[in-house]
């Protein structure tokens, strides 16, 4: 009995008191017993160690990416250089020209030689070269460039001058008509169609070119010549109806009556006066 109350008593006072001071005993936060998170640079240095060769792997093809590139715009210089010198050889002569015009087809300055070639069998009246040499120069020529609607025009009045009448009135109409075309190509191409329709004696045909060029650019060279053709149209019609009133008395004096009576002689053939281009490209010089 004594050994029971000895072990056992002891033990079932104790326990009630450890029991309370364990409810007692502070506990600490559950804050303080999760795991920290990792900081930006530990987080940082995980990455890197994650992705570091795929990092320079992108890395290595930028730079592969911009030194060919850098390479490429070099050598493109370089080759314009070297094609741009051979064309100042080649442009010393016709042959040379025409040379280098055939084994450049389709390039920018191939075209341009092209348009030289073609303009120098215009002047020499060989309307079926220069028309097969604008149709080549179109081909290496920007499309609606400047150089590209010049050619298109001598294109245009070799074909009507070379026989292929209606193929070219068809072509200068498209260039007179075009609001995209610059003002001295519509010009031009409508002072063709003009006199075009004065040969044919289509007289409302040319009364309609003739407003349009005056609306175009009445200040070009090309309304001055058509105004002159129109004075002395009128001037000759004057002289023609004062001879048949009375044959042996003039009203017009002698000095008007000279330019009239050349218009007659060549009203019924009158002579188109040698157009030069339109824009005159000299890279010879």
């Amino acid at each position: 009995m004594a050994a029971f109350r000895s072990g056992v008593f002891p033990f079932l006072m104790s326990s009630p008191e450890k029991s309370a001071a364990a409810a007692v005993a502070p506990t600490a936060p559950a804050s303080e017993n999760a795991p920290a998170s990792p900081s930006f640079e530990e987080k940082l240095n995980g990455f890197w160690a994650k992705n570091r060769k795929l990092v320079f792997l992108l890395c290595a093809v930028v730079v592969v990416v911009i030194v060919a590139r850098e390479v490429s715009v070099l050598s493109a210089a370089q080759s314009r250089e070297r094609l741009a010198q051979s064309y100042a050889t080649a442009a010393a002569t016709p042959e040379g020209l025409r040379q280098f015009a055939q084994d450049n087809a389709g390039l920018q300055l191939g075209g341009v030689a092209w348009l030289q070639v073609a303009d120098a069998a215009y002047e020499a009246d060989k309307f079926s070269d220069a028309a097969s040499a604008y149709e080549q120069s179109l081909k290496g020529l920007a499309r609606g460039s400047t150089l590209a609607n010049r050619a298109a025009l001598g294109l245009a009045v070799s074909q009507l001058k070379g026989g292929s009448e209606a193929q070219g009135k068809a072509a200068l109409a498209a260039l007179a008509d075009s609001p995209s075309v610059s003002v001295a190509v519509r010009a031009e191409a409508a002072y063709h169609l003009a006199l075009s329709a004065h040969v044919a004696g289509e007289q409302e045909a040319f009364a309609q070119r003739a407003t349009q060029l005056a609306q175009i650019d009445p200040a070009s060279l090309w309304n001055q010549r058509l105004l002159s053709l129109q004075v002395t149209r009128s001037m000759s019609g004057a002289s023609a109806g004062a001879t048949s009133a009375s044959p042996s008395v003039s009203i017009l004096p002698a000095a008007l009556l000279r330019p009239a009576a050349q218009s007659e002689a060549g009203e019924s053939a009158p002579a188109e006066e040698p157009s030069e281009p339109v824009i005159k490209f000299n890279l010879g010089n």
